[in-house]
C-alpha cells in the first residue's frame, strides 16, 4: 500500500512537471487578434517570440551605444512593469545583435531589421546610425533605443500627426517613453 501512495504522488510529481514545461515553453507561442490602430495609439506588427529576450553586442561596438541601448532597455522594463526585458548575452546563445553603423547618405538614424515566422520576430538586429550620433541629446539616443526596442517587442510606428509624441512615432526626437496607449498595446499583445 505504501508502494503504491509512493507510485501515485510520484506520478503527479511527474505529471504536473510535464504540464509545466509544456504549457510554459509555448505562453508566448500565440495569436494576436486585435493589430490596434492609429487611432488607439498603437499598431501591432510582428513580436518577438517571448517576453525576455537575449541579444549580443556586435564585436567593435563603442561603449556610447551600449549605454545607450541599456538605458533603452531599462526605460522598456520598468515601463512595462518589468515584463518585457533584454538580457545581454554570448554570440552562442543568441541569434540577435546590437550595433552602430556609420551610414552618413542613409536617411535612418536607428533601426530594427529582422526576419519573421508567422507573427514572431525570430531573429532581430538593432543598428544605430553614428553618422547622426551629434544631432541628438544622449537622453535622446536613449528613448530612440527604447523605440527600437519596442519594435522587437511588437509596436509598429506610427504615422498620423495626432500621434507625434508617443514613442512608436515614426520620427527620432523628443521621445518621453511608452504612452498609457502604448502600455495597453504591449500589455495585450503580451496578455499581462
Amino acid at each position: 500500500m505504501k508502494m503504491l501512495s509512493k507510485f501515485i504522488a510520484l506520478t503527479g510529481i511527474v505529471c504536473f512537471v510535464l504540464f509545466f514545461t509544456i504549457f510554459s515553453s509555448t505562453t508566448y507561442a500565440h495569436t494576436v487578434s486585435n493589430n490596434g490602430s492609429e487611432s488607439e495609439g498603437w499598431v501591432h506588427g510582428t513580436h518577438a517570440t517571448s517576453k525576455t529576450q537575449k541579444y549580443f553586442y556586435v564585436v567593435g561596438t563603442e561603449q556610447f551605444w551600449r549605454d545607450r541601448f541599456n538605458n533603452g532597455a531599462s526605460y522598456t522594463s520598468s515601463e512595462t512593469g518589468n515584463q518585457l526585458k533584454m538580457v545581454n548575452d554570448s554570440a552562442i546563445n543568441t541569434n540577435n545583435y546590437v550595433e552602430a553603423q556609420n551610414v552618413s547618405n542613409a536617411t535612418w538614424v536607428a533601426r530594427t531589421v529582422y526576419n519573421t515566422s508567422g507573427q514572431h520576430k525570430t531573429t532581430w538586429w538593432i543598428q544605430f546610425n553614428s553618422a547622426y550620433k551629434n544631432e541628438y541629446s544622449n537622453s535622446q539616443w536613449d528613448r530612440i533605443a527604447q523605440h527600437e526596442i519596442t519594435h522587437v517587442f511588437g509596436l509598429k510606428d506610427l504615422y498620423e500627426n495626432y500621434n507625434d509624441y508617443r514613442l512608436m512615432w515614426w520620427q527620432a526626437g523628443n521621445y518621453t517613453g511608452l504612452t498609457t496607449a502604448e502600455k495597453n498595446g504591449l500589455k495585450y499583445i503580451w496578455g499581462y
